[in-house]
């Protein structure tokens, strides 16, 4: 049995390990499942998740447990007296706080699913979930990260966590950033989550565009292959793009952009075209244009050097405009109390021991209306 089954069978808890097997091509990019990819599952009820659903997404900023493995980041040694197990466990504190406070859902406090991004590894999942997290319900976590990277990529979830995988691009002889994808299962349709951390600007915009690009034409594909093999089928994909929804007027239209609004990039194979909902609706194939949400609000989820950006997003396809099942009903940006005097996101502090991160949390909100 697979791990699934094993849960529907009545097994309180489970793990699989994805092997790297599981291949797709991906035009000239390489795919593949990641043999260091987790997902945990419990027993679910049917009558749990039969409404609509709400969705956290956030790059907590560098989340690394108190222990040393040998590949953080500068500054997080316990050895050298940089870091210990006392501030980690406070750091998990904080950010559970801003998790429980994003709203009730099912019932219980805070979001029905949280993806977050910059987690070190998979027991720092379990932490949050089984410690200040607990009465949140978060039963089901994936967790996938780069081979060699210090950090990932994890989900947790009140509903269930079907055929969890990591999908990777390779360039030269460097693997990227992955992307994290999971079936939630419930009642009335699955939600397909596709989470992902694109490579930053740190060494130049122009410079790192190819790799985004890279990252948009897997995304892509997804997106399009999941509709080709479900027209009905809801995909959401969400996460740290390190690229705004108008990267490209941002750039002057300099150069090609990972996000792009101009219907001639249609054709291009290595950007998402972004559109309004009628035209997201009316794409051909489905999913060959998707709706950006930040369409809707006034705001910014993150500010570098003074300017404010738009970084962190969800990227929906055209189910979740059309009316029926899950449907798209709100967006916003979780700023209250996270931002000082001018607006800009407190970061979390390892000297001070205050703070929560640079990247604003973001919150998708999916109502259910039963399908004819």
């Amino acid at each position: 049995m697979d791990a699934i089954a094993e849960a529907r069978c009545g097994r309180t808890a489970c793990m699989k390990r994805h092997k790297a097997s599981r291949i797709a091509t991906f035009s000239a990019f390489l795919a593949l499942a990641f043999p260091w990819l987790f997902s945990c599952c419990t027993p679910y009820s049917a009558a749990q998740g039969s409404q609509g659903l709400r969705i956290m997404s956030w790059n907590v900023l560098s989340l690394f447990d108190g222990q040393d493995d040998g590949n953080e980041y500068a500054g997080f040694s316990v050895a050298r007296g940089e870091w210990s197990e006392a501030r980690y466990r406070a750091r998990l504190d904080l950010i559970a706080k801003v998790i429980l406070g994003a709203g009730a859902a099912g019932g219980k406090p805070g979001p029905d699913i949280c993806c977050l991004v910059e987690i070190e590894k998979k027991s720092v999942l379990d932490d949050l979930a089984d410690g200040p997290l607990s009465k949140a319900g978060y039963s089901h976590r994936a967790f996938a990260a780069a081979k060699g990277s210090p950090i990932g990529l994890g989900i947790l979830s009140r509903q269930p966590l079907a055929d969890a995988r990591a999908w990777g691009l390779t360039f030269g002889e460097r693997a990227g950033r992955p992307v994290l994808e999971a079936r939630v299962e419930r009642p009335g349709g699955d939600l397909v989550v596709l989470l992902c951390h694109w490579k930053s600007k740190l060494e130049g915009a122009e410079k790192t565009e190819a790799e985004r690009r890279g990252a948009a034409r897997l995304l892509g594909d997804l997106f399009k292959s999941r509709y080709t093999e479900q027209p009905t089928v809801s995909v959401v994909a969400c996460g740290d793009f390190n690229e705004n929804p108008d990267e490209s007027a941002r750039a002057g239209g300099r150069y090609a952009t990972a996000f792009a609004r101009d219907p001639g990039a249609a054709g291009r194979s290595d950007s998402i075209l972004l559109g309004s909902r009628s035209a997201t609706l009316a794409a051909d194939p489905p999913g060959s244009t998707l709706y950006s949400p930040w369409d809707d609000v006034d705001s910014y989820s993150y500010s570098y050097k003074g300017k404010r950006e738009r970084i962190d997003g969800f990227v929906l396809g055209p189910s979740l405009l059309d009316g029926r099942g899950l449907d798209y009903a709100a967006f916003r940006v979780l700023g209250e109390g996270l931002m000082d005097g001018s607006g800009n996101p407190i970061a979390w502090s390892r000297k001070t021991g205050t703070g929560w991160s640079d990247h604003l949390p973001i919150l998708l909100e999916l109502s259910f209306n039963p399908l004819p």
